[in-house]
């Protein structure tokens, strides 16, 4: 139960502050770059911005991972 809810707390953590600071970072830096519209380029990253890595990192590690997953799977590069 412990390890669960510290899962979740991790996944919202990753969802709730650092994907929205690697938006506005990215989305700042396209605006720089590229010298688009603020919220063009806002919208730009919104398209590019990784949410794969933060949603699967919560899922592969962990005691609950390490209890039913199989290394082999947890270690895909």
């Amino acid at each position: 139960m412990i390890a669960a809810i510290g899962a979740i707390v991790l996944l919202a953590v990753l969802l709730g502050l650092v994907m929205p600071m690697m938006w506005a970072i990215s989305g700042l830096l396209v605006y720089w770059i590229l010298k688009i519209p603020f919220w063009e380029a806002m919208l730009v990253v919104t398209a590019i911005t990784p949410t794969d890595p933060i949603v699967s990192t919560s899922i592969v590690t962990g005691v609950v991972a390490e209890d039913n997953l199989p290394e082999r799977l947890r270690k895909i590069k």
